[in-house]
């Protein structure tokens, strides 16, 4: 199975086209590249090195991949989102961002690497492909799971690397070194080396 036979690929676009259209995306498979200039709409993520991040979201369908974003919590005024425009403006936050503390290492990699303030020729551009509207919706978050793997996977082939903000999500652990369910597993594996002694 061809698994990009499956998508339509939207093509690659700015922030601010990201930002005009992601209301109307409920399910992506995506990625970050930073260029000199934009690449065709029939180019893949993997085709490029400075691709940083390919990442994935919403997708199971319409209803589970909106919700509503009160702005004013007394008035409950506020507006409807997808998932992937929430997505993306919590990735531009933190890519656009000029000071030291970011939501997460990763995007601190990219501004270590990249020097953004300083490579004033390049600017980001956003790959979105969705699923093709034949996919049923029962499967239409498995194909993006699997369509990112894809990329992530022909990126590492092409260039013995992985994309680097996703270095650092295969990386963390997703253990917390101060909860309690560690704490917990810290002092079993003490005393059943003890007993083991």
């Amino acid at each position: 199975m061809n698994v990009t036979s499956s998508l339509n690929v939207l093509g690659w676009f700015t922030k601010e086209q990201i930002y005009a259209m992601a209301n109307g995306i409920y399910g992506a498979v995506y990625a970050f590249a930073f260029l000199e200039k934009r690449p065709e709409n029939y180019q893949h993520p993997h085709e490029f090195e400075d691709t940083f991040y390919i990442g994935v979201t919403g997708g199971r369908n319409t209803s589970d991949s909106i919700f509503f974003d009160r702005k004013d919590k007394n008035t409950g005024r506020g507006e409807y989102k997808t998932l992937f425009k929430n997505r993306m403006k919590t990735h531009f936050r933190n890519l656009d961002k000029k000071l030291d503390r970011f939501d997460e290492n990763k995007y601190e990699l990219f501004h270590n690497l990249y020097l953004p303030n300083f490579n004033k020729d390049r600017k980001i551009f956003v790959y979105v492909a969705v699923p093709q509207d034949n996919i049923k919706s029962t499967q239409r978050r498995a194909l993006l799971s699997l369509a990112e793997s894809e990329y992530i996977y022909s990126y590492g082939q092409r260039y013995d690397k992985m994309p680097l903000m996703n270095l650092d999500e295969q990386d963390e652990s997703e253990r917390h070194l101060n909860s309690i369910s560690e704490s917990k597993l810290r002092n079993f594996e003490v005393g059943s080396i003890q007993r083991f002694l």
